[in-house]
């Protein structure tokens, strides 16, 4: 038995290395592949009169995956947008210098600049403050909406290529409503059932809110009701997962009535 054990647990152990390895090699050739299309793409200035803003928020592992996904959207755009450049902390200055340099006139918002905005804002003892150190994913809830220059934050994942004009998208970020515009996923991805929320809540909620594109009204995220919700059970329970972000948007656009609808998938 233990000679079995020991076998297997050998074979474990290879087939775990083996995964890493092509892992690593897949990894090599797409990171390859994606430098030698940045290397061919053509700066993409921003317009002085714009329609709307959309956002991104990059990270060191996807940044080149990050750049042709914003470069996509705006080669097939029929309006005039200018994006803005969020981080998670990772990118270098060499990221940064790259960046300005294909995107020249848009917004570049730097980690360490914007957690200084919201400290000053919220105060050290918020646990708006406190989540966003322990969960990234808190940066599309707070952050892009809290630093939006226009009524409206819209949002787009760094993996989301585009091959057509975003119709749909840009018009919802130009729209003037308090209709909040979110990607529909396959299931509910909320720390809790949609049931067991809108019993908790005593009203319903959409399901199925997909935060990997959005487009809101700044209106409809109320940062004393989100500190409030996050000092209590449950959400205080929940600030590593990566499901509460996406909770928390379907609980605070839909609050007092306010509409949610699907952009196409």
């Amino acid at each position: 038995m233990g000679k079995l054990s020991v076998e297997y647990s050998r074979k474990g152990f290879y087939s775990k290395a083996i995964g890493r390895i092509i892992r690593f090699v897949r990894n090599m050739k797409r990171t390859r592949i994606r430098n030698r299309v940045i290397q061919n793409m053509k700066p993409m200035p921003c317009s002085q009169n714009v329609d709307c803003e959309i956002s991104y928020l990059l990270c060191l592992k996807d940044f080149e995956m990050g750049i042709i996904a914003s470069w996509s959207l705006l080669h097939f755009a029929t309006r005039k947008i200018k994006l803005r450049f969020f981080e998670d902390g990772s990118l270098k200055e060499e990221q940064w210098i790259l960046l300005k340099s294909l995107f020249p006139g848009h917004d570049f918002l730097p980690r360490s600049e914007v957690d200084k905005k919201i400290l000053s804002y919220f105060g050290p003892d918020s646990n708006i403050v406190k989540v966003r150190k322990q969960n990234p994913l808190f940066h599309k809830l707070v952050d892009i909406p809290f630093l939006c220059q226009t009524d409206r934050a819209t949002y787009s994942d760094p993996d989301i290529l585009y091959f057509a004009d975003p119709v749909e998208l840009l018009n919802a970020a130009c729209e003037e409503s308090d209709i909040s515009y979110f990607n529909r996923d396959m299931e509910s991805s909320y720390f809790y059932s949609t049931f067991k929320l809108n019993e908790m809540l005593g009203r319903p909620i959409p399901e199925r809110i997909n935060a990997g594109m959005y487009s809101v009204p700044v209106s409809s995220l109320d940062f004393e009701k989100l500190e409030k919700f996050l000092g209590e059970k449950p959400f205080s329970e929940f600030w590593k997962s990566w499901r509460v972000e996406q909770t928390l948007f379907a609980v605070l656009t839909s609050e007092n009535g306010k509409e949610v609808k699907w952009l196409p998938e």
